[in-house]
């Protein structure tokens, strides 16, 4: 089994997940490096050090896309042969998921297998 990370964040810029290529990518990644798996970031935003503030908003300026974009792009990797997997993803500027112990600097990206 091999996989990849299909990360783009809506704070990225660009079409990111709706880009009309992503049915091409997904395949490529199948047919030219033999991938069978891919993550799925679903992101969201952590305003202050509080797990009460994570913003899922799709509607917003937050790095989260809305369930139909994400519902495509499952059917999208399935139809390429590849097995998706969500990945619940968080953003933020120095901020504390857990005080003194996850910390997110310069928009990095943690995610909850890692805390």
């Amino acid at each position: 089994m091999q996989g990849y990370d299909l990360l783009w964040y809506k704070s990225f810029g660009g079409q990111g997940y709706q880009t009309p290529d992503m049915t091409k990518i997904l395949q490529s990644e199948n047919t030219d490096y033999h991938m069978n798996t891919v993550v799925i970031p679903v992101g969201a935003t952590v305003d202050s050090s509080s797990l009460t503030t994570i913003n899922f908003d799709p509607n917003g300026t937050n790095d989260t896309y809305s369930d139909a974009v994400y519902t495509t792009l499952v059917n999208q990797a399935r139809a390429a042969k590849e097995m998706p997997f969500l990945n619940w993803c968080f953003t933020g500027q120095e901020q504390y998921l857990i005080p003194g112990q996850a910390r997110l600097a310069n928009h990095g990206m943690e995610t909850l297998d890692r805390l």
